[in-house]
């Protein structure tokens, strides 16, 4: 019986689905393939880097090692407020190294970490020296305590730790321990002569006291003609006192006229001595000049009083 064509052309709808889906299952399955190689490839390739990362050869290691030590002691020296910049200045210079000897690296050149160690070292010595000074500055101070708590007269002293502290600001930590050594040494100085003083005194005090208790009524006669002749002659002791007075102040500045004069010798023609402790002696010496002549000059004044209300026409004393 022959087909109706309507039939026939629904038959004909239903092949060209099936072959629509067909080729669309195709397509498909050929876009699955295609991702599953590109993930595959792309494994390979993580695999590949991850096997070639970069990595310091020990040297390197060692002098990244050393910078990040560096580091945190530049840190400890801005926690404990010490001036940095001598060290920074070293550290960015062996970073700035560094970081060429690792690119050398990387190029398979031969690298060579010499020059970053070196300059760590240079501010690794430094900072030892900065940790150094602050602890002395600490003990310092705790003995300038104690000397003015005795009494101590600490005008020079303090002079040269002012200066110490000032080097220690500007980071020349050598120079202020020089300075603190030298206050020291005068701390040291001023209690021997305190301690000789008090041993001196202690065995006068016994020597006068069995002295007086032995010989107390010649003692007294003597001290009452002693007090009748000063009523006496207690203008001319006053004035002899004040000539002798004077005469000390003069050899004093003097004195400290020539070591002026030998401290300028040696610092402008021998070279012996900084620029800093010729400041400080500088500074010390005509303090003292400037008291002595002042002290020169009152003593004089009282001699030219005394002789005038006697009616002494005399030029002053020179």
């Amino acid at each position: 019986m022959p087909e109706n064509p309507s039939e026939h052309a629904g038959k004909k709808v239903i092949r060209m689905e099936k072959t629509a889906k067909l080729i669309s299952g195709l397509a498909l399955a050929l876009m699955l393939l295609n991702f599953l190689a590109a993930v595959h490839a792309a494994g390979d390739s993580n695999s590949i880097d991850s096997n070639s990362v970069f990595v310091l050869s020990s040297a390197g290691k060692q002098a990244e090692k050393k910078l990040q030590e560096l580091d945190q002691d530049i840190q400890k020296m801005e926690f404990l407020k010490i001036n940095t910049q001598r060290v920074n200045d070293l550290y960015l210079v062996a970073r700035e190294y560094f970081n060429v000897q690792v690119d050398a690296e990387k190029s398979n050149a031969s690298p060579d970490y010499s020059v970053a160690l070196g300059k760590v070292n240079d501010a690794k010595k430094i900072v030892n020296m900065a940790f150094q000074t602050k602890n002395e500055l600490v003990l310092l101070d705790e003995s300038i305590k104690e000397a003015a708590a005795k009494k101590t007269d600490l005008n020079a002293v303090n002079s040269v730790v002012r200066q110490a502290k000032a080097e220690f600001k500007n980071e020349r930590f050598e120079l202020s321990m020089q300075y603190i050594s030298e206050a020291h040494n005068m701390l040291l100085e001023q209690d021997s002569l305190q301690a000789r003083s008090a041993a001196f005194y202690n065995m006068t005090q016994k020597t006068i006291g069995g002295f007086l208790e032995a010989n107390w009524q010649v003692i007294s006669g003597a001290a009452l003609a002693l007090l009748i002749g000063f009523l006496l002659l207690r203008k001319k002791i006053h004035k002899f006192q004040l000539s002798r007075q004077l005469e000390a102040s003069k050899k004093e500045a003097n004195a400290i006229e020539e070591l002026m004069k030998q401290t300028q010798r040696q610092y402008f023609e021998g070279s012996e001595m900084s620029e800093a402790m010729y400041n400080v002696r500088t500074e010390l010496f005509t303090t003292k000049f400037r008291d002595a002549s002042r002290k020169i000059a009152i003593l004089r004044e009282e001699i030219a009083i005394m002789d005038v209300a006697k009616g002494i026409n005399t030029k002053k004393p020179k």
